[in-house]
């Protein structure tokens, strides 16, 4: 029987690696990598050490805070990338597969866009910020320069760490802790459309009131107190 030659070492090498190859290229989109790394402000061009997270397509989110303490998604197209960003049009997320979420665009470009996650006030019990530390995965669809959309997804395993050594909050809240941040959060929202509401004088006062309790209160039931309480003088 004819015999047939060992591979060589080389030759191994090439079918492993493309083995390995295909087996990832089957998995899916491999987990993002979250760390502290330098990221350069596209507002700006300055660099700075962030929270950053990238997924195996080569986008970014990275995580900045501002001079006032409020903290910012910058969302990235991935470098070469030859779609552009509609910079009008701010991006929809959705946290764990679950319904999208709109975002306030505050600032874009063609390859970026920056939008609100944390107020930067307290142990971010509720919105994206915590959203993103204790959810699995975010999905972020944006849409096309010319029209059109497109979306990809960021794994969040590793994500809570990074984010809560950053900004100095826990890395985990019990559900109960994130229920009653929601129903201030919502209860502050209300407060600010009956102040709105308003006109004049009346207005003005309503909100300078707002503005002072907000800044304190830690519950709905202290914020409604406060509000009654300065109101009245």
């Amino acid at each position: 029987m004819r015999s047939v030659p060992a591979p060589s070492a080389s030759r191994l090498r090439s079918a492993l690696a493309a083995w390995t190859t295909a087996a990832f290229a089957l998995a899916g989109p491999a987990v993002a990598d979250w760390a502290q790394r330098e990221v350069v402000d596209p507002r700006s061009g300055d660099a700075e050490i962030a929270p950053s997270g990238r997924n195996a397509a080569g986008f970014a989110l990275d995580l900045l805070r501002e001079e006032a303490g409020e903290v910012l998604a910058i969302f990235r197209l991935p470098p070469g990338e030859r779609d552009f960003l509609d910079a009008m049009r701010p991006p929809i997320v959705a946290l764990d597969q679950g319904p999208e979420q709109a975002v306030l665009l505050r600032e874009g470009g063609l390859t970026w866009a920056a939008f609100p996650v944390w107020n930067g006030v307290g142990d971010a019990a509720a919105g994206l910020l915590r959203d993103l530390m204790q959810g699995r995965s975010v999905e972020v669809t944006y849409f096309l320069h010319g029209g059109g959309y497109k979306s990809t997804r960021f794994e969040l395993e590793g994500a809570a760490p990074v984010i809560a050594g950053a900004f100095g909050v826990p890395e985990r809240l019990s559900a109960e802790q994130i229920a009653r941040a929601a129903e201030l959060e919502a209860a502050i929202e209300e407060e600010g459309v009956r102040c709105l509401e308003l006109k004049g004088k009346r207005r003005e006062r309503c909100l300078e009131v707002a503005r002072g309790c907000i800044e304190n209160a830690t519950s709905v039931g202290e914020l409604r107190e406060c509000i009654a309480e300065r109101s009245a003088r």
